[in-house]
């Protein structure tokens, strides 16, 4: 009787064991940088512009956007769409600007981003395009606050 209860603590044991080597491992995989990007970001998390650089020769805008798609850390792919959205290229126009800046997923980042795209094209915005603008803020306040402005648009 006693070599069963030995037996069992022993299994129970060896599969706990098992079981923890499995999930070390399965973290390991799961949280392992999927990209070139992403493992030069993981090195070198303020060097963006130099990570970009590995991935590719000429970075455009839209380039680096796509780029945003090979990283799976939330953190790092808001930090890659920041860099690509203030550093690499003016926007062509306001659609594409809005377009870049809808793709925040932090509601500051992407608020600020939207402030930006209006200033960029303020000479340009009509009052209609205004108003549409403000209803795009997370921050509600922020929206009002641009709204507030169109009225000295025509």
């Amino acid at each position: 009787m006693l070599n069963v209860k030995m037996n069992s603590k022993v299994k129970s044991t060896i599969s706990a064991l098992f079981l923890t080597a499995f999930m070390l491992l399965t973290t390991a995989f799961t949280n392992a940088p999927s990209s070139t990007l992403e493992k030069c970001l993981d090195e070198q998390p303020n060097e963006i512009r130099e990570c970009l650089g590995k991935t590719s020769k000429h970075i455009t805008l839209s380039s680096c956007f796509e780029q945003v798609n090979t990283v799976k850390s939330n953190y790092l792919k808001e930090n890659v769409r920041e860099y690509c959205f203030y550093h690499i290229s003016e926007f062509p126009n306001l659609k594409s600007c809005v377009g870049k800046a809808r793709q925040f997923t932090d509601a500051e980042n992407h608020d600020a981003a939207l402030f930006n795209c209006y200033s960029q094209f303020e000479s340009t915005i009509k009052k209609a395009t205004c108003e549409a603008m403000s209803k795009m803020f997370r921050f509600p306040e922020k929206g009002r606050y641009l709204k507030s402005n169109c009225s000295n648009l025509n």
